[in-house]
């Protein structure tokens, strides 16, 4: 691994964390569909997206925030996290109108700052 791409790597390391904490937990709905119905959350954002179209965006959506790191491509590190804060976002919306009592929408939410932040500094950049 060159010097370039280590300092990259350890100044992207928030967007690489949130990136594969995505990939992850869209392999979680992904594998585990009944996840969205356990919270009642298919009547909300099932709506808008089936189980396998909302995980898929999530993989697809981090996967592009990782390679554009990796190739320094600044155009699509913006249109990736925008994505992946739009996601979170709706997601843990659909928390906070669950009719289940919890607090996951608090979780999604914090990565929802996160992704702000990230998207913050590329912009800076």
């Amino acid at each position: 691994m060159k010097y370039n791409q280590l300092i990259i790597i350890l100044k992207k390391w928030d967007a690489l964390a949130v990136s594969l904490f995505s990939i992850y937990f869209g392999f979680i709905m992904f594998l585990n569909p009944q996840f969205i119905n356990t919270y009642e959350l298919y009547d909300l954002i099932g709506k808008i997206f089936s189980n396998g179209v909302f995980a898929t965006l999530f993989i697809i959506s981090a996967s592009s925030k990782i390679l554009s790191i990796f190739y320094n491509l600044k155009n699509l590190r913006v249109i990736s996290i925008s994505m992946l804060t739009g996601l979170w976002a709706l997601f843990g919306t659909g928390f906070l109108m669950s009719p289940v009592s919890n607090t996951l929408y608090a979780y999604c939410y914090l990565i929802v700052i996160l992704c702000f932040g990230i998207a913050l500094k590329e912009l800076l950049d």
